[in-house]
């Protein structure tokens, strides 16, 4: 890739949805070998709603590819934040 770094916002945004991604991941591997996630649930609910707001506020931001990622990434990270809360 080439050009200008990305700005702040947007690289905070994309870590914010790093973490929530990654949080995910262990809640669904542990979910697997059968344990209670419900400990869980209210960090990633946390996470994943600061990582949409963070991705959609960034997104505002940006233009072309980039602000269509950090739109859909940010929709993405509503949706599983809300269906953790379900």
């Amino acid at each position: 890739m080439t050009g200008p770094p990305a700005p702040r916002p947007t690289r905070a945004a994309l870590a914010l949805a790093a973490v929530a991604a990654a949080l995910a991941a262990v809640a669904l591997v542990w979910e697997l070998a059968g344990g209670d996630i419900g400990v869980l649930r209210p960090a990633f609910v946390a996470l994943g709603a600061s990582a949409a707001a963070a991705c959609l506020l960034a997104a505002r931001r940006e233009a072309g590819a980039l602000r269509w990622l950090l739109a859909a990434l940010g929709a993405t990270s509503a949706a599983g934040a809300a269906a953790a809360l379900a």
